[in-house]
């Protein structure tokens, strides 16, 4: 395990004074659960930590769930009522995280800020059409937000999670239940509208689009209506290699997968 090398650690108690904090000369960095940044040896002048701000909880109301930034994914995972959002894909994709000593520590909140590519978060996350509220930016969509090259420095304080009935499916591919994913992915049907989500490319995660498309403007949803979804998907999303898995490999997972949650979520079309 690396030793962090931290020579301040700022506990501020609003929003506005953390987000000054990370102005200034040197490193300053947000410590969120801090299980990612661990892996780095790079000093840090400044951490703001963000545990006196409140931002620790889940609220709901009819339309959606909100979830503070620094919810740990084992609060996610084992809250009752996001469990039964889409088949629970959320919590089944936390779940497959490491173990729970992880999970008790890591926070959804950095999860999502660090953008990784192998994340298990973000996947279900961008099926569920989830968005981000930033204290300067406000709120954006997780997609937008994925999509920027270089964002602005902010802090997360809650990740929004729409409350629409549906059938979702999730996918983990890895060597062992610990380990990162070769592949993941994530289908949704919300009242009829699907969304697929492929993360672990082994880039970061996108929703394929084109495929969505082919199958929300089906006039019949059948096998040849998802091969065509499927076609789609291998000429929209790019596949890499590297020490985990080849290109090709992840394209027949890919294509397997895909078309393995195309039909668990097909329960609203009958």
């Amino acid at each position: 395990m690396v030793k962090l090398d931290i020579k301040t650690y700022e506990r501020p108690k609003t929003l506005k004074a953390a987000y000054d904090l990370l102005f200034g000369d040197g490193t300053r960095q947000i410590m969120a659960g801090g299980a990612w940044q661990r892996l780095s040896e790079k000093p840090i002048d400044v951490m703001v930590g963000l545990e006196q701000l409140g931002l620790d909880a889940i609220e709901e109301d009819d339309k959606a769930f909100t979830i503070g930034a620094m919810t740990s994914l084992r609060s996610v995972e084992t809250h009752e009522a996001l469990s039964r959002v889409c088949g629970g894909i959320l919590s089944q994709a936390v779940g497959d995280i490491l173990g729970v000593p992880f999970r008790n520590t890591a926070t959804i909140g950095g999860s999502v800020m660090g953008r990784y590519p192998f994340s298990d978060v973000i996947t279900p996350l961008l099926a569920l059409d989830a968005a981000l509220v930033f204290f300067k930016r406000g709120r954006c969509t997780l997609e937008h937000f994925l999509a920027m090259k270089r964002p602005e420095i902010d802090i997360l304080t809650h990740i929004i999670v729409p409350k629409t009935h549906g059938y979702g499916y999730f996918k983990k591919v890895s060597n062992t239940r610990l380990d990162f994913s070769i592949l993941n992915l994530a289908v949704t049907n919300r009242q009829g509208n699907v969304s697929i989500v492929i993360g672990s490319r082994p880039s970061k995660a996108l929703k394929a689009t084109e495929a969505m498309h082919v199958v929300n403007n089906a006039s019949r949803r059948d096998h040849a209506c998802f091969e065509k979804a499927l076609e789609a998907v291998l000429k929209e999303i790019s596949f890499g290699s590297n020490a985990r898995a080849s290109a090709d490999y992840r394209k027949q997972l890919a294509k397997t997968y895909t078309m393995r949650g195309l039909k668990a979520v097909h329960h609203d079309d009958h």
